[in-house]
């Protein structure tokens, strides 16, 4: 899966230091911007920050054309990552948000409480998925988490179509969310064996 978006970045922050997981040490750019996407619910503007990855640490402020794909989190959740950037009208245009993908839902977990920033009570679900994606070049499956909008919440285990676009998380990074999910319908067609071929011309040639 791949899918090209506007976006402006608005400023780019360097984070340093050493990893307390790990014990190495990080050198990132963080880069505060705004993507302009289209969904199926129409046009939208979500302001949010996301990595660059390290061939486009010294991206600079500006219009852009981004090509973004699918990756995963430490934490294991699927988010969206930066593999392109381009200079915003040099040719290029933006294509559908993000194509819909098959998705796995493995397991759906049930999350509630009170949140501590609002004091307000919440419950939510969690999917476990894999994630397949069209591309080609990319990874063949992604395993990783996703959350449930409120439409979905009650989603069963099983193989759907899942139409993404882009939200800001709690802690304003941009993060993948579900717009749409269908049954998913293979397009495969089950191959005919020579049994079967000769049974077929047999009948054909009775009824003839």
């Amino acid at each position: 899966m791949t899918s090209k978006q506007k976006l402006t970045i608005l400023e780019v922050t360097r984070r340093q230091g050493v990893s307390i997981k790990t014990g190495r040490p990080y050198d990132m750019r963080i880069a505060d911007c705004i993507l302009w996407q289209t969904t199926s619910e129409g046009d939208d503007s979500v302001v949010g920050l996301i990595t660059l990855p390290d061939v486009l640490k010294d991206s600079r402020e500006g219009e852009y054309l981004a090509e973004f794909a699918f990756g995963r989190s430490f934490e294991g959740q699927l988010v969206p990552r930066i593999v392109a950037l381009q200079p915003f009208g040099d040719g290029a245009n933006p294509t559908s948000p993000i194509e819909k993908q098959r998705v796995s839902i493995i397991n759906v977990v049930r999350r509630e409480g009170i949140s501590s920033k609002t004091g307000r009570p919440y419950d939510m679900r969690t999917a476990q998925c894999i994630l397949w994606p069209n591309s080609s070049d990319g990874p063949r499956r992604i395993v990783g988490t996703i959350t449930l909008p409120e439409f979905a919440k009650e989603t069963p285990k099983g193989e759907y179509f899942a139409e993404f676009a882009m939200t800001q998380s709690m802690d304003c990074h941009l993060v993948p969310r579900i717009v749409a999910l269908h049954p998913y319908v293979s397009d495969a067609r089950p191959t005919a064996t020579p049994k079967a071929t000769a049974a077929a011309k047999a009948t054909a040639s009775a009824a003839a």
